[in-house]
């Protein structure tokens, strides 16, 4: 696809229905994608290097809030027909789920690449040659929408050393920087090839009618709207929906999982930063006092509760935590990635700023004389967090080395989580 001054109008569609379409993938891969305020998310990323440009759907551009710069071209694609526009241009960095390689590049805006990658399911499981490789999409047999289009301006920074060549009825595998991705025919183990497969053609007019012309020129010269970003209403209506509150009118939250996801095993992870923090307070008698204090007072106060060591759940995360020594508090760290390269952070909507500017509260601070400053203790603490969803805040624990490390739940919102912020300000 390449960018093109020529608009079209399109006149009619053709479909039809094929059996026995011989199956060819085409080279997916899974990424983080990562826009303005460092808002994150996973994105599919489909692996083009016929196209001289690359191109976000209008969906994640909004879900990163991603900072436009106005750019109106026609796309161009078979047939030198331009069947599509840009809405703007913008900059975004994709991060590897597997390594640190990050990558920043431009992108296009369209309202879609392309339907559902593969059209069909295919069983990958038989193709042997791709065990064990770190795929960069292990689901790249399943269909899914694709977000990302990587055209050959990026691509080839991505390509490294390493291929795998099959028959010419199994895919080939090429190594990047991203993982390895899987491509080309898909006949040979696959028990859906031949599923019968729809395909579809758009034919477009070379001929730019009056009346479209006028539609285009009105468009362009109309007030830009503010675009609502869908994540922020998705996030104050599961509020609103779902909060509910303590006879003695304590607001009570469920975390807001904008997608559901296997953590995957958390606990190994804990344990092992919890043995290192003891390790720790084993030489520092007072950091170790500190720390002790501070667990029993969150467990006195009712915010977090001991959880049987055999009660075991797939739906669970473990926090770990650690000390911040110059104002002294425990720090939850919710950002820790599983070995499935997935933290709870990552599968929890942030929800909308709900604060004031700064500046308006500058503007109220001089209208007066006297300014007053007033500080709730443990704010966040003061809002409960729902037992459908206190497993996912559990913590490791013991106040010695020579007792078993303990399983606790905390019971409130848990500062160190993406969604905590918003909370107690949405409960006033």
């Amino acid at each position: 696809m390449v960018p093109s001054e020529q608009s079209t109008l399109a006149s009619n569609l053709v479909s039809c229905l094929t059996h026995g379409q011989p199956m060819v993938l085409l080279a997916t891969a899974s990424v983080y994608a990562i826009g303005t305020s460092s808002i994150r998310r996973i994105a599919r990323i489909l692996c083009d290097p016929g196209s001289q440009v690359s191109f976000v759907t209008e969906k994640l551009a909004n879900q990163l809030q991603l900072r436009r710069r106005k750019h109106n071209v026609a796309v161009e694609g078979i047939g030198a027909a331009a069947h599509t526009h840009t809405s703007g241009g913008a900059k975004l960095t994709l991060q590897s789920h597997s390594s640190d390689f990050a990558l920043i590049i431009n992108v296009l805006i369209i309202p879609s690449i392309t339907s559902l990658t593969p059209g069909v399911p295919v069983a990958t499981s038989s193709w042997k040659h791709l065990h064990g490789l770190p795929l960069a999409d292990p689901h790249f047999g399943t269909p899914g929408p694709v977000d990302i289009l990587l055209g050959a301006d990026v691509w080839g920074l991505t390509v490294e050393a390493g291929i795998v060549r099959r028959p010419t009825d199994q895919p080939h595998a090429q190594r990047t920087s991203l993982g390895w991705v899987g491509f080309g025919p898909a006949n040979g183990g696959s028990s859906t090839t031949h599923r019968p497969q729809s395909l579809h053609a758009k034919i477009c007019d070379s001929e730019v009618s009056l009346e479209e012309l006028v539609r285009y020129f009105w468009k362009w010269e109309e007030l830009p709207s503010n675009t609502a970003v869908t994540e922020d209403d998705e996030c104050e209506q599961f509020f609103a929906m779902t909060h509910t509150r303590t006879a003695e009118g304590r607001y009570v939250v469920q975390l807001p999982f904008h997608k559901s996801v296997d953590l995957g095993d958390s606990y190994t992870q804990a344990l092992q930063q919890f043995l290192r923090i003891e390790r720790r307070l084993a030489g520092d008698d007072e950091l170790h006092s500190k720390y002790t204090d501070f667990m029993r007072e969150y467990a006195a106060l009712g915010h977090m509760e001991r959880v049987a060591n055999e009660e075991r759940t797939a739906a669970e995360y473990y926090i770990p935590h650690h000390a911040v020594l110059a104002k002294f508090r425990v720090v939850f760290n919710a950002s820790a990635r599983t070995p499935t390269g997935v933290s709870l952070n990552d599968v929890l909507m942030v929800g909308p700023t709900i604060q004031d500017p700064l500046v308006h509260i500058l503007f109220r601070f001089r209208l007066y004389r006297v300014a007053l400053i007033a500080d709730i203790e443990k704010m966040f603490r003061q809002v409960e967090v729902d037992a459908v969803h206190r497993n996912y805040q559990r913590i490791l624990w013991r106040d010695t080395p020579t007792a078993p490390v303990g399983i606790y739940r905390l019971k409130t919102v848990t500062y160190g989580m993406a969604c905590s912020p918003r909370s107690p300000p949405m409960c006033t």
